[in-house]
């Protein structure tokens, strides 16, 4: 390797969206990480974490329908005839459980792209129906369709919510990470975050990552951020297009490596033996 350089993915997303300073919210199927990026860098000591992400929400989808999802491998392909037909189940007996729950895993993952939003403000369930609507049923893959009850149409609403633990941690900034909603999340890290450029960040919040495609995602954190701050701060959440936010990290990598001033970032293979990690450590912001 001649050269290397090394860039955290917050920063790349900054650069995909035409900023160098912003605080990045990047929702994923692992969980959310919020990353304030100033001139270009990641202020590490203010990056906030949550574990509740797209596999957390699969999880749940699994749990409310309440009957056992059949991995698309194991249904019989055949077309359905008649109303309320469902497909044969084939067994593979040496199939291992890992593979069986990827599988099953996917399902709920289309089922929740599918029929599922966030409404942009906390709703009763009983408001659901009239403030949303009814989704359109799903069929799972040996044909059996799951009528989608309110409860599972904004299921994903458990990200903008608050999660109580009954022993709950003295430290503060440990029940945020945990437990905290997302705008708590978004919070917490500007307010770690230098008071001069606070208003910035509010003013530049970039969605980023799989689970931001979620509908209601930028409409219900521009909302609750809105009520969380000083009037004096205006609050923009700026979400590009699906195939952006899917991809930001590769496209801001690529508008990195296009610059003319690129190559002088970089750490040669020459700097690495003269110098040694401290370098790359000191150079990168490890």
């Amino acid at each position: 390797v001649p050269a290397l350089y090394v860039v955290r993915s917050s920063v790349l997303a900054a650069f995909a969206a035409g900023r160098a300073t912003a605080c990045v919210v990047d929702l994923s199927a692992s969980g959310a990480t919020i990353g304030p990026v100033i001139d270009g860098y990641q202020l590490n000591r203010a990056v906030v974490r949550s574990a509740r992400g797209g596999d957390f929400l699969d999880e749940l989808v699994v749990e409310s329908l309440g009957r056992p999802i059949p991995p698309r491998f194991s249904v019989k392909r055949q077309p359905l005839s008649t109303p309320g037909e469902t497909r044969e189940l084939l067994d593979f007996p040496l199939t291992h459980p890992s593979y069986s729950r990827f599988w099953v895993a996917d399902v709920a993952r289309d089922l929740r792209e599918s029929v599922c939003e966030i409404p942009k403000v906390s709703l009763d369930l009983r408001e659901v129906k009239q403030r949303l609507g009814e989704p359109a049923p799903y069929e799972l893959p040996d044909g059996n369709i799951v009528r989608v009850e309110p409860q599972l149409h904004i299921l994903p609403d458990v990200l903008f919510r608050t999660q109580r633990g009954e022993d709950e941690s003295s430290d503060e900034n440990q029940n945020v990470e945990e437990q905290g909603s997302i705008s708590e999340l978004v919070h917490a890290a500007v307010a770690r975050c230098d008071l001069d450029c606070r208003k910035e960040m509010l003013g530049s919040v970039v969605l980023c990552g799989g689970l931001s495609l979620t509908r209601g995602v930028p409409e219900r954190l521009g909302h609750e951020l809105t009520k969380m701050v000083p009037s004096a701060f205006k609050v923009k959440v700026t979400a590009a297009t699906s195939v952006e936010r899917r991809f930001s990290s590769w496209i801001g990598g690529s508008i990195l490596a296009s610059l003319g001033s690129f190559q002088q970032l970089w750490l040669s293979k020459e700097e690495y033996d003269d110098i040694g990690p401290t370098l790359a450590e000191k150079r990168f912001n490890c």
